[in-house]
């Protein structure tokens, strides 16, 4: 799915967002403060069957893969392929 909007920064993150852990409360506390000052972005993360794969909160798109691989290196390798595979041109 090509992006909708022409971001200006990315907070991208292979942990699942929202959570109450503690990766999910830094992801809460600096993808905002980032998404503020350059006034736009996009946020990728980790999401479940309960969580919108897409949302679109303001001048944020916010996507999740909702089946990412257990493992942690091959979680990583999948994030990285599916922000290549998303229109990243700016």
């Amino acid at each position: 799915m090509p992006l909708h909007l022409n971001h200006r920064a990315l907070y991208a993150a292979f942990d699942r967002f929202p959570t109450p852990k503690g990766a999910a409360i830094r992801i809460a506390r600096m993808a905002p403060a980032l998404f503020a000052t350059l006034d736009m972005g996009f946020f990728y993360a980790l999401g479940d069957a309960q969580l919108p794969l897409y949302q679109h909160e303001g001048n944020v798109e916010i996507v999740r893969h909702a089946h990412p691989p257990p493992n942690f290196l091959d979680r990583a390798l999948d994030t990285e392929s599916q922000l290549i595979a998303r229109d990243m041109s700016y």
